[in-house]
């Protein structure tokens, strides 16, 4: 299969037009030939591929991301196979290291690289994952979704290597096409357990996923059975010591999930229980030990928080095939200075912070510290933070958001406004901004300005109920979207939220509609919405437009 050192890319598209152009010129600086496989695209993707290899196929989408995928390995001549997307890059750097690495390919090794997502800009997580493999007919995806080469590599006896190549991938910077990819990945994940499919690997996918949705109950029962299964595994099945550490890494990884979902559910004992599991697996694991302490900073417990966040200095960051957060001792530090600042000890935080200059800078590190105290309401210390922040140069998007949100806490209107604006002007369409001038502008009673911004959230991908809800009402109250489009919203709405239709929607009048989705609400007892219950009681029920 092609001379020695040679490399395919293969690649899966549909609907990139926008996007693989760069792509492919960037790929082009390391193929050998590009293979690419369009599932269906109604873009102008195809004819721009053609400008960038004769190997473009077609392939009739089946809700099927492993069998696009073989196809594309199919038409593959070269003697190793790269598999990239149109959303992925390589930067120069990178493309170096993968030159250098084909000089190096060997035919009983496949090769692990670094995958590391990027939202508005920024690297989030990163982790391993097998990207390049011989071109053997043996070596096929497996996976309706969240498809892997992994099994079918090891029944054909190769060798896994990890390689220190970055592939940054930018799939999810879209809030709204996130959403939806979300939504099409639980169906699928789904159809895949009830074709028979019912490992730990893809019941922990469908509960991040459950999670990203704000699914909390559903994400917290496929977690826990995850975490039931790992253990029991754990204890039943003899592992070499890299396998014992990846388990341990999931079973960590696990708990934490587990913990977050329950502190955010107000569930805090519960939340405890599953720290104390994850403390106790993650050892020298800077992330985990992180994690673990920023936990239990939501929680209240922050001379422990210090002390796990003292040990995570001194550990290192370990990349594996879970998706992990980059973590600076800068990070840690910004951390350990906001509990100490929570335990009164103003002198002992500002010894972080200085601390903390030796690997990052005054106004990242004061930003964080500002974030976190904006979480956990202690308004008085975020508002000290971004003043201090401020003064070092100018905030990210969410900074000036969060200091629109202080401002208008304390009645100062037309500064929230301003840093509102600013906000937008880091960051265009930046959601949580949106949301909250949206807020302000509701509760001031100037409508067509909040129902102006509520539909730009919702264009940028917001689908929150308290969004969807706020939307609706301003737009019956303004009147400028179709009764007709807003029963249509309503109902979608509570089917997706509750699980519930209401009845008689088909031809009941909209006030009457929005009377249904209230009592909806009030029935589910959600506190966070009950306000937007009586928005909708405020500004449609009790008052025509």
């Amino acid at each position: 299969m092609g001379d020695p050192g040679s490399l395919s890319v293969c690649m899966i598209v549909r609907d990139e037009a926008r996007r693989i152009g760069k792509a492919l010129h960037c790929f082009q600086s390391f193929a050998d030939e590009i293979i690419v496989v369009d599932t269906g695209s109604r873009d102008e993707t195809k004819e721009i591929a053609r400008g960038f290899t004769p190997n473009l196929f077609e392939f009739a989408w089946c809700d099927d991301f492993a069998a696009a995928r073989n196809v594309s390995l199919e038409h593959a001549h070269c003697s190793h196979i790269l598999w990239l997307d149109a959303d992925d890059l390589v930067d120069d750097e990178n493309i170096n290291k993968i030159l250098r690495l084909k000089r190096l390919l060997d035919s009983n090794i496949a090769y692990s690289l670094v995958l590391q997502d990027v939202r508005a800009g920024k690297p989030r997580h990163s982790l391993y994952q097998l990207r390049c493999v011989p071109n053997r007919s043996d070596v096929r995806f497996e996976g309706r979704i969240h498809e892997v080469l992994d099994p079918s590599a090891a029944a054909a006896g190769l060798t896994f290597a990890r390689v220190d190549i970055t592939i940054t991938h930018h799939g999810y910077e879209d809030p709204s096409l996130f959403r939806a990819k979300v939504e099409r990945n639980i169906q699928l994940i789904n159809r895949e357990i009830r074709a028979g499919r019912d490992d730990t690997r893809i019941l922990y996918f469908l509960a991040q996923s459950y999670g990203y949705l704000g699914k909390s109950e559903e994400a917290v029962a496929t977690m826990r059975e995850v975490l039931n299964r790992l253990e029991r595994n754990t204890l039943e099945h003899p592992f070499s010591q890299s396998s014992l550490t990846e388990q341990r890494q999931r079973i960590t990884d696990s708990c934490l999930f587990l913990a977050a979902q329950l502190s955010a559910a107000q569930d805090q004992s519960g939340a405890r229980r599953y720290l104390v599991k994850a403390r106790a697996g993650a050892f020298d694991d800077r992330y985990a030990l992180y994690q673990v302490g920023n936990l239990l900073q939501k929680i209240g417990d922050h001379e422990q928080a210090v002390a796990v966040l003292a040990l995570a200095l001194e550990s290192i960051q370990n990349t594996c095939h879970l998706p992990r957060l980059p973590v600076t001792d800068a990070n840690i530090y910004a951390q350990m200075a906001y509990s100490h600042y929570c335990l009164n000890r103003r002198a002992t935080a500002l010894q972080c912070i200085e601390n903390g200059l030796r690997t990052g800078s005054s106004l990242e590190i004061w930003q964080q510290i500002a974030a976190k105290a904006m979480q956990e309401g202690r308004f008085q210390l975020a508002q000290e933070a971004y003043d201090c922040a401020e003064q070092d140069g100018e905030l990210a998007a969410d900074g000036y958001c969060n200091m629109g949100l202080l401002r208008s806490k304390i009645g100062d209107h037309s500064k929230a406004r301003r840093y509102f604006e600013m906000a937008l002007g880091k960051q265009k369409n930046h959601l949580d901004t949106l949301i909250n001038w949206a807020h302000l502008e509701l509760r001031l009673g100037r409508f067509m300005k909040a129902c102006r911004l509520y539909a730009g959230a919702v264009e940028a991908g917001s689908r929150g109920l308290d969004v969807m809800l706020a939307y609706c009402a301003t737009a019956y109250r303004t009147g400028v979207t179709d009764n007709r489009v807003i029963k249509e919203i309503l109902e979608k709405q509570m089917v997706e939220e509750f699980g519930r239709t209401i009845p008689g929607s088909a031809a009941a009048d909209v006030r009457v509609l929005f009377g249904l989705a209230k009592r909806i609400v009030e029935e589910k007892h959600r506190p966070g919405l009950i306000r937007w219950a009586l928005i909708l009681e405020k500004h449609v029920m009790g008052e025509g437009r």
